[in-house]
C-alpha cells in the first residue's frame, strides 16, 4: 500500500508538472500565485496548450505581469503586490475603459486585460492622422477631476520635490529659490489642478491595433491625483511634434486655464526630473548607458534659461519651441 501510495503521489506530481510547466520561471521556481487560477471563468486552464510568459521591460515598475494564451484568446494578467494597489488600478481602469484594452475586472490582487494582437507602436505607425488619436486619449484622461484637500497637494508636492531634490542641489542657493518659486505654483490648492492623468507617456505604452484604434496599455501608469498637463509636458519634452497645433488643440478641449507661469513651472519640473534621473544613472550606471545619454549639460542650461528668463540661447527642440511659443502668445 505504501509503494502504491508513492506511485500515486508521483503520478499526481507529474500530471501537475505537465499542466503547470508554463508556471515556471528562473531557477525552476514555481509561481505560486497562478495556482489560484484567477479568472477561471474566462481563462481556460484545462486547455493543455495553455501558455504563460512573463512580460519584462527594463523600466517596468510592475510586480508580476504575464501574457497568457489559452489557444482561443490572449490575455494580460497583472498580479499586484497588494490588494490596495489592485483596487486603485481597478478604479482607474474602469474610468478609462475607452482607451485601455478590454478590461475584464479584478479578483483580489489580480487584474485581467485583453492583449492586443497584431499591434504597432505609436512611433512606428505611418498613419498621417495618428496625432488626433493621441489627443483623444489625453483629453479622455483629463476630463476626470474632483476637489482636493490641502493635504493632497502637500503630499503630491512632497513626492515630486523628493524626486528632483538631487538636481536642485546642484544649483546655487539663489537659483534654488527661483526654481522653487516657479514650481510652487503647481501645488497651490487654489489652482484645483490635481486630476486624473497618464504619467507614463512613452511610445511603447501606446499601441495601434489592426483597426487603427489607439490604446494606452500601461494601466499602472495612470494616476487619479496628478498635476494637470504633466503628460502633455512629457509628450512635448520627449517627442518632436507640432507644438502650436498640439497646444492650441489641447487648450480648446481641456477646461483648465493654463497660464504662462503655470506652464513654465510644469516644464521646469519635467526638466528637473530628467536631470535628476541622469544624475542617478551616472552614479549607478546599471544599464551601461553611453556617455551622451548621461550628459545633463543641456538640461542644466535649459533650467537656467527658464528661471532667468533668458531665451536667446534656446535650441530647436520641442520644449524650447514651446517656451518660445508661450512667450510669443503672451499667455496670461
Amino acid at each position: 500500500m505504501e509503494i502504491l501510495s508513492k506511485i500515486k503521489d508521483k503520478t499526481k506530481y507529474m500530471i501537475s508538472k505537465i499542466n503547470y510547466d508554463f508556471l515556471k520561471k528562473e531557477k525552476n521556481e514555481l509561481i505560486e500565485d497562478l495556482y489560484a487560477k484567477p479568472f477561471s471563468n474566462i481563462i481556460n486552464y484545462k486547455n493543455k496548450l495553455l501558455k504563460a510568459e512573463k512580460i519584462y521591460h527594463e523600466s517596468a515598475q510592475s510586480w508580476e505581469v504575464f501574457k497568457i494564451t489559452d489557444w482561443e484568446n490572449t490575455y494580460k494578467l497583472r498580479i499586484c503586490e497588494s490588494e490596495k494597489k489592485a483596487k486603485r488600478i481597478d478604479t482607474n481602469s474602469k474610468k478609462l475603459k475607452n482607451i485601455l484594452p478590454d478590461y475584464y475586472g479584478r479578483e483580489w490582487k489580480y487584474l485581467l486585460y485583453k492583449r492586443i494582437s497584431n499591434s504597432i507602436e505609436y512611433h512606428q505607425y505611418k498613419w498621417p492622422n495618428k496625432n488626433y488619436k493621441l489627443w483623444e486619449i489625453l483629453w479622455q484622461a483629463n476630463q476626470y477631476r474632483k476637489d482636493r484637500s490641502k493635504e493632497d497637494f502637500e503630499e503630491v508636492k512632497s513626492k515630486h520635490i523628493k524626486r528632483i531634490s538631487k538636481a536642485i542641489k546642484t544649483f546655487s542657493p539663489e537659483e534654488q529659490i527661483k526654481i522653487l518659486e516657479k514650481i510652487n505654483i503647481l501645488f497651490d490648492p487654489k489652482e484645483n489642478n490635481l486630476w486624473l492623468d497618464l504619467i507614463d507617456a512613452h511610445t511603447w505604452n501606446l499601441l495601434f491595433d489592426q483597426y487603427e484604434h489607439l490604446y494606452f496599455i500601461d494601466e499602472e501608469g495612470i494616476s487619479g491625483r496628478e498635476i494637470i498637463g504633466l503628460w502633455m509636458a512629457k509628450l512635448i519634452r520627449n517627442w518632436r511634434i507640432n507644438v502650436e497645433w498640439f497646444f492650441s488643440w489641447y487648450r480648446k478641449h481641456c477646461s483648465f486655464p493654463f497660464t504662462k507661469e503655470y506652464l513654465e513651472g510644469l516644464f521646469l519640473l519635467m526638466t528637473l526630473k530628467r536631470y535628476a534621473k541622469k544624475l542617478s544613472d551616472r552614479e549607478n550606471n546599471k544599464h551601461n548607458l553611453p556617455e551622451e545619454r548621461l550628459d545633463f549639460t543641456e538640461d542644466n542650461n535649459r533650467i537656467k534659461w527658464i528661471i532667468n528668463n533668458d531665451r536667446h540661447l534656446l535650441k530647436e527642440t520641442s520644449l524650447d519651441n514651446f517656451i518660445s511659443y508661450v512667450e510669443k502668445e503672451n499667455l496670461h
